[in-house]
């Protein structure tokens, strides 16, 4: 019991820092991904509505795909382009 209880003080600060910075993270992103030209969506395989439809998500809304991304950026860099892995839901 106590165990528990300590590992949460310990741990919860952390946890909301950690949760904050992905949501300005993704909020950042977003703001950049609506800037992206129509011809180079196409060239990802995106579509306008795509994007939309991802620019639009509020920010706390962050799939456990995207969390991947945004916590393991160099595991993610590699596989395809930044935005794409980005809309993955």
């Amino acid at each position: 019991m106590f165990d528990s209880f300590f590992h949460s003080i310990f741990t919860g600060p952390a946890r909301a820092a950690e949760t904050l910075r992905l949501w300005v993270e993704v909020r950042r992103r977003r703001r950049e991904m609506a800037e992206v030209s129509p011809r180079l969506l196409a060239d990802m395989g995106i579509s306008p509505e795509e994007l939309k439809a991802e620019v639009e998500r509020p920010f706390w809304d962050i799939s456990e795909a995207e969390r991947e991304a945004l916590s393991n950026p160099q595991t993610h860099a590699a596989q395809s382009h930044p935005l794409r892995s980005f809309l993955v839901r």
